[in-house]
C-alpha cells in the first residue's frame, strides 16, 4: 500500500503489517506511486512532499524514488531525476532538439512507474517521461510527438516548430507542449508502453529502441477517439489486452469526462462512464474496476454496464467505510482489495462484490489514557 504514510506491506493477506513511515529513506513523504516489477520482483515507490512555491502557495515537489529487492528489508534510493541546467540538447535521428532542462524538483514529481526488461519507465508532469535501464542511477528523457504531431519517429524530418521541446511556454521555446506534461504510464508487453499526458495517450511497440518512435491518440486524430486528453491513469488488462484510460476533458470544448477503453491496441476507443473522473483501474481476470469520485465501478462485460459495491462494512467489527471516492484496486484469487480516502477494504469473494468484507484504517499511538483509536 501506499499512502500519505508511507510505505505498508502485509505478507498474509491483511492479518498483519509493516509501515516505513518515519524511516529511512522515505522520512514523512507521501508516496506518489507504487508498482511492482515483474521482471525482477522489485518494488518501486515515488515520494513527494509540498514545499511553498514562489507565489506563496504550496506546490508539490518529487522527493525521488525508492526501491527493495528483497520485499521491504533493505530500501534503496534515487533522487528525484532532475537535468543539468546546460542539458539543453537531444540529437534525434538527424534532428537536433533543444529541450529545456528540468532543473528542479518543483512540480517534478513521479506520479506513475511501469516496467519493461531492463527498465523503468516513470512520467513526473513538469518532468516528464523518462527511462532507466541502471535502476535509477541514470535517466533518459523520452521524445514524444509535440501537440502539433500524432507521432514520432528518429526517421523523421522535423519542423523546426517541433525541435524546442518544453512543458510550458516562456523563454526556452514560445511554444508549451501538454503532451510533455506526463501522468499516466503503463507497459502492455516486453516492447509496448502507453504514456498518458495532457494531449492523449502515446505509444510505442519498440520500447527497447533507444530512441523509440511513437503514435499519439487523443480526441481530435480519431474517428473513434478518447474522451478527453488529460490522461490521469492508464490500466491494462492482459486477461483480454483492453487498454483502459481515465480521460479527463482537457483544452477542448468537444472533450468530455468519462474512463475511455480499446480492444485494439488504440486503433479506435470506446468511451464510457460518461462525466465521471477516474482516478485508477484494478482487474480481476476479464473484469474490470474503476475508480472514481463516486464509487469503484466493475464492469463484468468490458465496460457495457457497472455495478458498484453495497455497503462496505466490516463483517466483525461493524465498521463501515464512508466514502464514495476510491483511489485504486486490486485482486489475488477471490481476495479483492480497494483503496479510498477513508482507508482499505478487502472482501473474499463469492461472487462479484458478494462476500465479506474487512475494513482496514490507519492506526495512531495513544495520545493520553483518556483517548482511544
Amino acid at each position: 500500500l501506499g499512502t500519505s504514510r508511507g510505505v505498508s506491506v502485509s505478507f498474509d493477506r491483511g492479518a498483519n503489517w509493516t509501515n516505513f513511515y518515519g524511516t529511512s529513506p522515505f522520512g514523512n513523504d507521501n508516496i506518489s506511486a507504487l508498482a511492482y516489477n515483474k521482471y525482477d520482483g522489485s518494488i518501486w515507490a515515488a515520494t513527494a512532499t509540498s514545499v511553498t512555491g514562489p507565489g506563496g502557495g504550496e506546490v508539490p515537489k518529487g522527493t525521488g524514488l525508492k526501491y527493495t529487492t528483497d520485499n521491504g528489508s533493505t530500501w534503496i534510493a534515487v533522487p528525484q531525476p532532475v537535468d543539468h541546467p546546460d542539458s539543453s540538447v537531444i540529437i534525434f535521428g538527424e534532428n537536433v532538439l533543444n529541450v529545456l532542462p528540468i532543473t528542479v524538483a518543483e512540480q517534478n514529481l513521479t506520479y506513475d512507474i511501469a516496467f519493461t526488461p531492463n527498465a523503468v519507465w516513470i512520467t513526473s508532469f513538469a518532468g516528464g517521461t523518462r527511462r532507466s535501464t541502471d535502476m535509477g542511477q541514470t535517466w533518459q528523457r523520452i521524445i514524444l510527438p509535440t501537440d502539433s504531431l500524432n507521432s514520432i519517429s528518429p526517421l523523421d524530418s522535423l519542423a523546426e516548430r517541433d525541435k524546442c521541446i518544453s512543458p510550458t511556454p516562456g523563454n526556452f521555446c514560445s511554444t508549451g507542449w501538454l503532451n510533455y506534461r506526463a501522468f499516466s504510464v503503463v507497459a502492455a508487453d516486453d516492447s509496448t508502453v502507453y504514456v498518458g499526458t495532457a494531449n492523449g495517450i502515446n505509444m510505442t511497440t519498440d520500447a527497447y529502441s533507444h530512441h523509440p518512435s511513437w503514435i499519439k491518440y487523443n480526441h481530435q486524430n480519431q474517428d473513434q477517439p478518447i474522451s478527453g486528453n488529460f490522461i490521469t491513469a492508464l490500466g491494462f488488462n492482459s486477461f483480454n489486452n483492453t487498454i483502459w484510460a481515465s480521460s479527463w476533458k482537457a483544452e477542448d470544448a468537444n472533450e468530455f469526462y468519462a474512463i475511455s477503453y480499446s480492444t485494439n491496441g488504440g486503433n479506435s476507443w470506446k468511451t464510457t462512464l460518461i462525466e465521471e473522473r477516474g482516478h485508477n483501474f484494478g482487474f480481476k481476470n476479464g473484469e474490470v474496476i474503476a475508480l472514481t469520485d463516486n464509487g469503484a465501478f466493475r464492469s463484468l462485460n468490458q465496460g457495457r454496464t457497472w455495478i458498484l459495491p453495497n455497503n462496505i462494512v466490516d463483517k466483525d467489527s461493524g465498521v463501515e467505510l464512508t466514502t464514495n471516492i476510491f483511489y485504486s484496486a486490486d485482486s489475488d484469487d477471490d481476495y479483492l482489495w480497494l483503496g479510498s480516502n477513508d482507508g482499505v477494504a478487502r472482501i473474499i469473494e463469492t461472487s462479484a462484490w458478494n462476500g465479506d468484507w474487512k475494513v482496514y484504517f490507519a492506526s495512531q499511538p495513544l495520545k493520553s489514557d483518556i483517548e482511544t483509536y
